[in-house]
């Protein structure tokens, strides 16, 4: 099923927004496309958007919390379509419309959105693998997809998901032996972990979005090999065979000298000076609340930088991108948000 949400509080252009993507869906099965509640945004519920393949968002609502939502979706369902709606009025002979764009990181057209929304209907209906657990003496099926990391508590498994929690009893070895093979790592004698949802690694702990899960020592080289190894891969019997190959960013010179960050594949990396927006806390005076966004391209071991900078983002120390340009650049690229005392490395 095909699941779209369209966050607006312009009753019209929500209406329009629909009538846009009812359209190029009508020759499809098995989609929903929902309202989904401006107080949401308010109230800061981000896990309540996970549920959508494609998310559709009023740029307007932005300064509301929207940035957060985006960010926080963008990190922990890296395939999901985010759509930042901007409507113009117009006024025309049969009186006010208006007019759609739709973004993803770069503008894309709005002829586009029957390609985008087809991939996300073949993804929403693709088969997947659920895990079968037995709650109040109910069969209930988990896509392992939702699944953000599991938990023993007093003889109890927890699976904490994108769309809640689900309490059943069950052996922790079970559980690992099920899931060893599609994504997820034993951590610690309490814990299993996505890799999905990992952010970021250290001897001590996991990263989650916000969650620190501990590594126990026992479980320390397992964990290691599981990121490091490039023979690792997400699924045994995913056609694709996706290594865990990182994008990696290093600060070579200035304030942040000798810091290395790692994010996933296909994941968008925000980078900024607000640390309610960005995935990357670059907090240096020319650089803008979002300065930047960071793609890394595993399959071409490319880079893909998009600006959108006050003051600029360098490559190569001199060159300025263009705004709201897509620019793909090599490993080894040197990297500067404005501040060209301070360069950073694409690894």
């Amino acid at each position: 099923m095909l699941k779209i949400g369209i966050c607006t509080n312009r009753a019209d252009f929500e209406k329009y927004t629909e009538n846009v993507l009812q359209g190029i869906l009508c020759e499809y099965e098995n989609w929903i496309i929902e309202d989904i509640p401006v107080s949401m945004l308010q109230e800061k519920k981000r896990n309540e958007f996970l549920g959508y393949h494609v998310l559709c968002m009023d740029e307007q609502l932005l300064e509301q919390g929207g940035n957060e939502v985006v960010s926080f979706v963008s990190r922990v369902n890296p395939d999901a379509t985010i759509l930042l709606l901007e409507g113009q009025e117009e006024k025309g002979i049969a009186g006010v419309r208006y007019h759609l764009f739709a973004y993803r990181v770069e503008r894309i057209k709005q002829q586009n959105l029957r390609d985008e929304l087809s991939r996300q209907w073949n993804r929403a209906n693709a088969v997947t693998r659920n895990l079968d657990i037995i709650v109040e003496g109910e069969i209930v099926s988990i896509p392992m997809d939702w699944i953000i990391y599991i938990e023993s508590n007093n003889h109890r498994i927890i699976l904490h998901t994108t769309m809640g929690d689900y309490e059943y009893y069950e052996k922790m070895y079970v559980i690992e032996n099920l899931l060893k093979d599609n994504g997820f790592i034993r951590c610690h004698q309490s814990y299993i972990v996505s890799k999905l949802f990992v952010m970021s690694y250290n001897s001590m702990e996991i990263q989650l979005d916000e969650i620190v899960l501990p590594i126990g020592r026992k479980y320390k080289e397992q964990v290691y090999n599981a990121f490091d190894s490039p023979k690792n891969i997400l699924s045994s019997e995913r056609e694709d065979k996706t290594t865990e190959k990182q994008g990696v960013l290093i600060c070579e010179r200035g304030t942040h000298k000798g810091v290395v960050l790692h994010f996933r594949p296909e994941q968008s990396i925000l980078v900024g000076r607000d640390e309610k927006v960005a995935d990357i806390v670059v907090n240096l005076p020319k650089v803008s609340r979002l300065h930047c966004v960071i793609l890394f391209h595993e399959k071409d071991n490319t880079y893909e930088i998009v600006d959108f900078s006050k003051n600029g983002t360098y490559i190569s120390g001199q060159q300025r991108l263009v705004s709201d340009i897509s620019y793909s650049v090599k490993p080894g690229t040197k990297i500067s948000f404005a501040d060209l005392d301070n360069v950073y490395c694409l690894g």
